[in-house]
């Protein structure tokens, strides 16, 4: 986040007063937060500090978007919000951080906040240059007929939320002014090699998967519970092969 950004945004926070904020910015790059911890600590941490303490006068909700890999990586799955706390890269590091802003800033204040620790979300107009939007990448890769390439053996695993979902959980929250911390998921375990197959079998592609090294940093195996969130009222409507198919039909549709 530039200064020049912050500074429009908070401009903004003050001409609109709202009264909640959601807060989703972020370097997101567990690569770039390796090489570059520093840039992750401005934008991750030092940009949550000084919106959070801009905003809280003025808010009476601050949701905040962290991250699945906030946990130690465990192999009995899924993972609840009380698993062991690990995280083996920079970036959840500083998301951690950015829990711990929050937690404590609100609760001096008396304001309402709701963390997410979401897993792999993706779904319609999501970015594909990023390492998290693997959804997006493989379509797009697919539809243009380029190489795939997939970092490990592709046994690894992820829980694909679609955005929808993450969507309804949001508006779950402020309207029923739901306090705490929430993991966001399907408890649905999916290879890279799986999801790299299904949206070949969709796209008709052709070419095989071109294996590279894993990426420092990265969890092998990852599914978390939303048990607690559903208690409240909120679960994922959307499957896995739903959610590529519509993500798949925005971006075959895009100029």
């Amino acid at each position: 986040m530039i200064d020049y950004d912050y500074k429009r945004l908070l401009n903004l926070i003050l001409r609109i007063k709202p009264a909640v904020i959601i807060h989703l910015a972020a370097n997101a790059s567990v690569r770039l937060s390796l090489d570059k911890p520093l840039f992750d600590y401005t934008n991750n941490i030092e940009a949550t500090i000084k919106l959070i303490n801009f905003s809280l006068p003025l808010v009476k909700h601050f949701i905040f978007f962290s991250t699945a890999g906030v946990y130690k990586e465990k192999t009995k799955l899924p993972i609840n919000e009380s698993s062991q706390i690990k995280p083996a890269s920079f970036y959840g590091v500083s998301k951690l951080t950015g829990e711990n802003i929050v937690v404590n800033s609100c609760s001096a204040r008396g304001i309402k906040y709701t963390i997410f620790r979401p897993s792999n979300i993706y779904g319609p107009r999501q970015r594909h240059h990023l390492e998290g939007g693997v959804v997006s990448i493989f379509i797009e890769r697919m539809l243009s007929n380029k190489k795939i390439y997939i970092y490990g053996d592709g046994r690894q695993t992820r829980d694909f939320i679609y955005a929808g979902d993450v969507a309804r959980a949001i508006e779950h929250v402020i309207n029923n002014q739901i306090t705490g911390i929430f993991n966001l998921s399907t408890e649905i375990q999916t290879s890279i090699n799986n999801l790299f197959k299904q949206i070949k079998e969709k796209t008709n592609f052709k070419q095989k998967p071109v294996y590279k090294p894993p990426i420092q940093g990265e969890i092998r195996y990852s599914s978390l519970s939303y048990s607690k969130l559903k208690k409240t009222g909120w679960k994922p409507l959307t499957l896995l092969a739903e959610g590529i198919n519509k993500t798949l039909q925005y971006f075959a549709n895009v100029d």
